[in-house]
């Protein structure tokens, strides 16, 4: 198991998601992959923040679904 918590991406993805939000855009793979294993560690080590990041998931699910049905959206990005 990787450290993690140890600079300020790993600490702000953790807060970003106790904080009820969705979606962080990350300027790179590095950054995604550092984010994603911090979560998986803190979900590890916290139920209630795994609980969080599942509720979060499907919570993002469901506005790609609510998005990619509407008619704006499939208008002018193609959707299908």
């Amino acid at each position: 198991m990787a450290v993690c918590c140890s600079s300020p991406i790993e600490q702000a993805i953790i807060g970003h998601i106790r904080a009820a939000a969705i979606l962080l855009d990350l300027p790179s793979e590095a950054f995604i992959l550092r984010a994603h294993e911090a979560l998986l560690c803190e979900m590890e080590r916290d139920a209630r923040f795994a609980r969080r990041v599942q509720e979060s998931r499907a919570r993002a699910r469901l506005q790609e679904e609510i998005i990619s049905d509407a008619p704006y959206f499939r208008a002018h990005f193609g959707a299908s």
